[in-house]
């Protein structure tokens, strides 16, 4: 089988979906009368190139016309090129369907980026459109055909296809396919592609089994840096916390800073943030920075970053002090499973800041940080059920708790635990006892 994997000059590369870089030589496309004379005539090959042309002189319309003319006459690229434009709306009306149609006429002649946006479609499927005249049934996902290209096309090395039936593998077979998801990002990454690198140092960290190989991440994000616009800061993140070899802070501050200066990362821009709040590792405390950081990272959705913001904010550290605000953004980010948030949730809900004071709902937050195993919740979880203080009194619960808050570097929880340890103990509960939600 003959795939199509040689870049064409003339393969559009516009939204949705990036899949080519446009070629260095494009910029001579120019619209002539002779070119113009040629497509009518019916030469196909001008035609796609007059469509493309009418493209790069953002004349949409034209563009797709041309194109259109060339697609009837069974030139794959054009019918490629007609179906992005069907995809994005360019010069057409937007039809997903129609789309499908032209990439699949595309894909039976071989060409490797119609290959790839047909398997797409066959993994996510396609809503119907009453309003389409006819009305365009729906097509429910077909994993099966969609692998069948996929693997046709990771056969023949197309990096995009590789890296689309990884991620796709990752996000639904994570755990089940694991040798064939390291095998397929393998096959890209000897070849140097920086998507897959990432990804594959991504897979590696996220393993618990035998799979997880700290040491490789850390080179394959190493090998990303400066290609991929989140290498540098997934790889300062490693240096930062020793993923892979002995933490090195400083040099994570530098990564940090190359990483924002390259591409704006809200994670990187948390990371960062925090070591302007702190002044630590020879970096001089610049707050306002901090704040503003801390800020750009927040409006991004970074649960670190809205936790951060949300302290300043309560505390008046380089912003006015509005005890409301810092209680929404530690609800948002505690709403994202962020632990320090929740516990911080459950201070404010302790003290009645930013929220009128509540027991039980500060008890309810505290324990959801504690079962995220943040040290702060085990230790104030553990006290409360000594104290039953918004829960029940429960010695055995107590126990439990502070043990791992010990075990979790909070020194304080050892004279409660002794304390604890004397109370009487509970039986174990046989029915999980439903926790009030004091989620709001």
């Amino acid at each position: 089988m003959n795939i199509k994997l040689v870049k064409a000059l003339f393969l559009l590369a516009f939204l949705p979906t990036v899949l080519l870089s446009d070629p260095a030589d494009k910029s001579k496309i120019i619209i002539t009368p002779g070119l113009l004379e040629r497509a009518r005539q019916g030469n196909a090959a001008a035609q796609l190139e007059a469509g493309f042309a009418f493209f790069r002189a953002k004349n949409p319309v034209r563009a797709a016309y041309w194109f259109y003319a060339a697609a009837r006459q069974n030139l794959p690229e054009a019918q490629y090129n007609l179906g992005r434009c069907f995809m994005a709306g360019y010069g057409v009306k937007p039809n997903r369907q129609k789309a499908f149609e032209w990439f699949s006429r595309a894909a039976e002649q071989q060409l490797a980026p119609a290959m790839l946006e047909c398997a797409r479609f066959y993994l996510s499927g396609i809503e119907a459109d009453p309003d389409t005249d006819p009305p365009q049934k729906a097509m429910a996902p077909d994993e099966k055909k969609a692998f069948e290209l996929l693997e046709k096309l990771a056969k023949n090395h197309y990096i995009p296809a590789i890296n689309v039936y990884a991620r796709y593998l990752i996000k639904k077979y994570r755990n089940d396919r694991q040798q064939k998801i390291i095998a397929l990002l393998d096959k890209a990454v000897s070849r140097g592609d920086a998507e897959a690198q990432v990804l594959l140092a991504d897979y590696l960290l996220s393993r618990s089994d035998h799979h997880r190989d700290e040491k490789r991440a850390r080179a394959l994000l190493a090998a990303a840096a400066g290609k991929h616009p989140q290498a540098r800061a997934k790889l300062a993140l490693a240096v930062e916390f020793g993923i892979g070899a002995p933490p090195m802070p400083e040099k994570a501050f530098a990564l940090y800073k190359q990483a924002l200066e390259e591409n704006f990362s809200p994670n990187a821009a948390a990371r960062l943030a925090n070591y302007y709040y702190s002044g630590s590792y020879g970096v001089k405390q610049d707050i306002p920075r901090a704040v503003e950081l801390y800020t750009r990272s927040a409006a991004e959705g970074i649960p670190e970053a809205m936790t951060r913001l949300g302290d300043c904010c309560r505390a008046g550290i380089g912003v006015e002090k509005d005890p409301d605000k810092a209680f929404e953004l530690y609800f948002q980010a505690a709403k994202m499973d962020y632990p320090p948030a929740a516990f911080a949730l459950g201070r404010a809900f302790e003290l009645g800041e930013g929220t009128p004071a509540d027991e039980q709902a500060a008890f309810y937050w505290y324990y959801q940080s504690a079962m995220r195993y943040e040290p702060r919740g085990l230790l104030e979880t553990g006290r409360r059920y000594m104290q039953g203080k918004g829960t029940g009194a429960d010695g055995r619960k107590a126990v439990i708790f502070l043990e791992q808050a010990y075990a979790n570097g909070m020194t304080e929880a050892l004279p409660l635990l002794e304390e604890a340890r004397k109370m009487p103990q509970s039986q174990p509960e046989t029915t999980p006892q439903a926790t009030p939600d004091f989620r709001l």
